[in-house]
C-alpha cells in the first residue's frame, strides 16, 4: 500500500500516511510504550520518505502529476524505491535490536532479514497493480485487491501461529525426555537457546535457524 501511495501521490504523502498508520496501529491497537511508539512510527516516515525520494530521483513521477503508465522506464525506479525502503526498514529495526540486546548490527540483520530480500519483492509487484487499478481502472477495484491483502495477511499470521503450535509441541517433547533424569532438567531448552545464537553468530535465518532449534531440542 505504501508503494501505491508513492506511485500515486508522491512520496511526501506516503510518509505522513504511514507515520499515521504506525501511530494508530502502535498506541491504539498494540498499546507500545512512548518510547516504543515514537520509533516505530520515525522509522516508518524515514524508510517511506527515503523511497519516495529514491523513486523521484530516478525519474518516478505520481500519477496524480504526470499519469501512470506501465513502461520499461519504471522499472529502475520501483525496485530502487523498494531497495531503500527495505535498507531503511530493516537497517533501523536491527538497530534497535543492537541497542536493546547488544548483538552485532550486521550479523543481525543478515539472520533476521536477509533471507526476506527476495520474497520482498512481491511489495512493489503489488503496488504498482494497485496504482494502475487506481488511475487507469476503477478505484473499487483497489480495495478489492486491498481486501485481499488483508485476507493473506490474516492467513499469514494464522500460518505462523500454526508454526508457533508446532514448536510448543517439540518442547514438551522435549521436557518429558529431559524429565527423565533428575540431572537433565531443561537441558533441551539450554541447548536449542546456545543453538539458535550460534546459528544467528553463523547468518542463518528463517527455515533454517528453526529447523536449527528443532533439532537441537530433540537432540535426546
Amino acid at each position: 500500500v505504501n508503494f501505491a501511495i508513492i506511485l500515486t501521490f508522491g512520496g511526501a504523502t506516503a510518509a505522513w500516511l504511514a507515520a499515521v498508520e504506525m501511530l494508530f496501529l502502535t498506541s491504539v491497537l498494540l498499546r507500545f510504550n512512548f518510547v516504543r511508539v515514537i520509533f516505530n512510527v520515525s522509522q516508518m516516515a524515514i524508510s517511506v520518505g527515503l523511497a519516495g525520494l529514491v523513486y523521484k530521483s530516478l525519474g518516478g513521477v505520481p500519477s496524480v502529476i504526470g499519469g501512470f503508465a506501465l513502461a520499461p522506464k519504471l522499472i529502475l525506479p520501483v525496485l530502487s524505491c523498494h531497495l531503500a525502503y527495505f535498507s531503511a526498514n530493516t537497517g533501523l529495526v536491527s538497530v534497535w535490536s543492537r541497542l536493546r540486546s547488544g548483538r552485532p548490527l550486521l550479523a543481525a540483520w543478515r539472520a533476521d532479514y536477509l533471507w526476506m530480500l527476495p520474497q520482498s519483492f512481491a511489495a512493489p509487484v503489488v503496488g504498482v497493480a494497485m496504482a494502475y487499478l487506481y488511475f487507469r481502472a476503477a478505484p473499487w477495484l483497489v480495495a478489492v485487491l486491498f481486501i485481499w491483502l488483508v485476507y493473506y495477511a490474516r492467513t499469514s499470521k494464522t500460518n505462523l501461529e500454526l508454526q508457533n503450535s508446532q514448536r510448543e509441541t517439540v518442547r514438551a517433547l522435549a521436557s518429558i525426555v529431559d524429565s527423565s533424569s533428575p540431572f537433565s532438567g531443561g537441558e533441551s531448552e539450554r541447548v536449542a537457546a546456545l543453538a539458535v545464537e550460534l546459528g544467528k553468530k553463523l547468518g542463518l535465518g528463517g527455515r533454517r535457524l528453526r529447523a536449527l532449534e528443532y533439532a537441537a531440542l530433540l537432540h535426546d
